[in-house]
C-alpha cells in the first residue's frame, strides 16, 4: 500500500508562481504530500494514532462509565485520557501528577517521532476543583501539581539543542476547537463569544447589503438574497455549539439574539416564528428535547416532509 500511495505522486512536482521564474521550472517533491491532498490528514491521522496507543497503554485507568443506554457489546467504560483531532490534543487526568506524567510521555513520543510540541498554545485548566483540592496542591494550588513538585512544564530540545523546561501557564478559560471553555463548564463564556461572533457576521451582513444597495452597477439584494448572505455568515455561530449550552437563561439569550439579527437583516420587526420557519431553525429550546429527534426520524422513515437539512444535520451530529 505504501509503493502505491507513494506511486501516485511521484509525477507530481511544484512549481512556485512568480514572474520572474519560469513556467518550466519546477521541483521535486522530497517529503510529504502536494498542498490541499486529501490524504494528508488521514496519514497523519495514522501515524499519530500511535501516541494514542501509548498513553492508553500506560494510563489505562483514564475512564469513564457508560450509561447503559450507551453500553455496545458489553462495553462498560470508554478511555477518555487523550482527546485528538488532527494536531490537537486534550489530555484529562484527575490526577495532577499524573497529568505532568502524561505530558513527559507526549514530549519522549514528540522527540522520538521527530515532531515538536507547541509550547506557547498549550495552557493547563482545572475542571470543578474544590477548594481542598486545590490547596493540596501547595502554593495555592496555581501551576504546580504538587506542593513537591515543579510547576506544570513541558521539558523539551526545541527550538534549541540543548534541553530545557517550558512552564505550562494554568488558565481560568480555554478555547478549544473553537467551543470557550470554563472551570465550572456553564458554558456562559460560550454564550457571549457566540454572540459576539454573530454580531460581527452580521456586520458583514449589513455592509454587503448597503454596498450594493448604492452601487449603481450592480442590483440590490433580494430578501431571498439577503436571507441567504445571513443564513452563511450569522447563523452557524448560533448553531455551532448549541448542543453544549445547558442553562435555559443562555438558550433564551441566544434566541432572543438571533431573532433581532434577522429582523435586522430583512427589515421585518414583529413576530418572529414566521422569519425563523424560513431559515430551517426551530427553538432553540427545542434543540436539547430528546423527543424531537425521533420525531424526524420517524418522519424520514415514513416518506414524510422532514425538518429542514440545515437543523437534521446538526441533530445527526451529536
Amino acid at each position: 500500500m505504501c509503493h502505491h500511495l507513494r506511486a501516485r505522486i511521484d509525477n507530481i512536482r511544484l512549481r512556485v508562481l512568480h514572474p520572474n521564474i519560469q513556467e518550466h521550472r519546477t521541483v521535486d517533491i522530497l517529503r510529504g504530500l502536494p498542498e490541499c491532498s486529501r490524504l494528508s490528514p488521514t496519514l497523519f491521522g495514522i501515524f499519530v494514532a500511535d501516541l494514542i496507543h501509548e498513553l492508553q497503554t500506560q494510563f489505562p485507568h483514564v475512564v469513564i462509565n457508560l450509561a447503559p443506554g450507551l453500553q455496545h457489546n458489553g462495553t462498560t467504560q470508554i478511555w477518555i485520557g487523550g482527546l485528538l483531532y488532527v494536531d490537537d490534543l486534550a489530555l484529562m487526568c484527575t490526577c495532577p501528577r499524573e497529568l505532568q506524567a502524561m505530558l513527559h510521555v507526549c514530549q519522549k513520543w514528540s522527540v522520538r517521532n521527530r515532531m515538536q510540541i507547541n509550547t506557547q498554545k498549550t495552557k493547563v485548566m482545572a475542571f470543578f476543583e474544590t477548594p481542598s483540592l486545590h490547596k493540596a496542591r501547595g502554593h495555592g494550588g496555581k501551576h504546580r501539581p504538587g506542593p513537591t513538585l515543579p510547576p506544570f512544564h513541558i521539558h523539551a530540545p526545541f527550538p534549541t539543542s540543548s534541553s530545557c523546561s517550558y512552564l505550562i501557564t494554568e488558565v481560568l478559560q480555554f478555547e478549544y476547537l473553537g467551543l470557550i471553555l470554563d472551570r465550572k463548564l456553564t458554558m456562559h463564556l460560550a454564550t457571549t463569544e457566540a454572540i459576539r461572533r454573530a454580531a460581527h457576521g452580521q456586520s458583514v451582513t449589513q455592509a454587503v447589503s448597503y454596498s450594493l444597495r448604492y452601487d449603481q452597477k450592480r442590483s440590490q439584494l433580494t430578501p431571498t438574497q439577503n436571507l441567504g448572505l445571513w443564513k452563511s455568515t450569522v447563523l452557524p455561530h448560533f448553531l455551532q455549539n448549541l448542543r453544549y449550552i445547558q442553562s435555559t437563561a443562555d438558550v433564551k439569550k441566544l434566541q432572543t439574539t438571533l431573532s433581532l439579527s434577522l429582523a435586522r437583516a430583512l427589515h421585518v420587526y414583529g413576530d418572529h416564528t414566521a422569519l425563523l420557519a424560513d431559515t430551517g431553525t426551530p427553538p432553540f429550546i427545542s434543540y436539547n428535547t430528546p423527543t424531537l429527534p425521533n420525531c424526524t426520524f420517524g418522519s424520514q422513515k415514513h416518506g414524510l416532509t422532514p425538518f429542514p437539512l440545515l437543523y437534521s444535520r446538526l441533530l445527526r451530529s451529536h
